[in-house]
C-alpha cells in the first residue's frame, strides 16, 4: 500500500515536470495582452509606424498601414478603448490569443473589436494576425 502511494506520487511529480517542460516556450496571456494594449496606445497617438510592427509579417506593412488608414477614414481616431473579454486556444502549431475590446471613435461610433494574436511554437514573437471591427457603417479592407 505504501509503495502504491509512492508510485502514484512519483508519477504525478513526473507528469507535472514533463508538462511544465512542454510549455516553456509558450508566452503567458499577459504578454499577448500587453502587445494589444501597446498597439492601441500607438494607434491612439497616431504612431502608425510603431502600431504596424505588432501585425503579422505574413502581410506587408503597406497592407496593415492601409487597414489602419481605412479605419481612420471611416471611423475617425480612437478616443477610448475598454477591454471586454479574452479567450486562449492552443493548437498544434501554436497559441491563439483572442481579445475583445469596446472602442469609441472620434466620429461617435462605438465598435466591438476582436483582435487575434498568434504565437507559433517554433518562432519568437507574438503577432496580431486579425483585427476585426464590428461597427455600423464600417467596411473593412481585409
Amino acid at each position: 500500500m505504501v509503495q502504491n502511494r509512492f508510485s502514484v506520487a512519483y508519477f504525478m511529480v513526473l507528469l507535472a515536470a514533463l508538462l511544465s517542460g512542454c510549455s516553456n516556450n509558450e508566452p503567458p496571456p499577459a504578454d499577448a495582452r500587453h502587445i494589444a494594449d501597446t498597439f492601441y496606445a500607438e494607434f491612439i497617438a497616431q504612431d502608425i509606424d510603431a502600431a504596424i510592427t505588432h501585425f503579422s509579417p505574413k502581410r506587408s506593412p503597406d497592407v496593415w498601414r492601409s487597414h489602419l488608414a481605412n479605419i481612420n477614414e471611416q471611423l475617425g481616431q480612437v478616443v477610448s478603448v475598454k477591454f471586454n473579454a479574452e479567450e486562449i486556444n492552443t493548437v498544434l502549431r501554436g497559441r491563439f490569443f483572442i481579445f475583445e475590446f469596446n472602442v469609441e471613435y472620434s466620429s461617435g461610433t462605438q465598435a466591438l473589436e476582436t483582435m487575434t494574436l498568434f504565437h507559433k511554437v517554433d518562432e519568437e514573437g507574438i503577432f496580431i494576425v486579425s483585427h476585426n471591427i464590428s461597427a455600423d457603417g464600417y467596411n473593412s479592407l481585409l
